[in-house]
């Protein structure tokens, strides 16, 4: 299902809801993904778009300690 509103348009996350993915997955690639922009929409879009092609994208940057982001940290840390 695309999306209405597409902030980036392209990649796997355009047929995929937060529904469809876990919420706080989601929570930490938003995190994740802010470093990089200050659109909060786009940064759920590419958040959208790793998870689509791994569920856990953000599980495993937190584990192998690649993800380093303050705030995505602190949201792992408490799931």
């Amino acid at each position: 299902m695309l999306k209405e509103l597409d902030a980036l348009p392209g990649g796997k996350g355009d047929y995929i809801t937060t529904n469809d993915v876990d919420a706080k997955e989601l929570s930490v690639g938003i995190a994740v993904e802010l470093e990089r922009t200050d659109n909060r929409q786009k940064a759920k879009e590419i958040a959208l778009d790793h998870l689509a092609e791994n569920p856990k994208y953000y599980s495993e940057l937190v584990q192998k300690k690649i993800a380093d982001e303050p705030e995505a940290l602190k949201l792992a840390k408490e799931y």
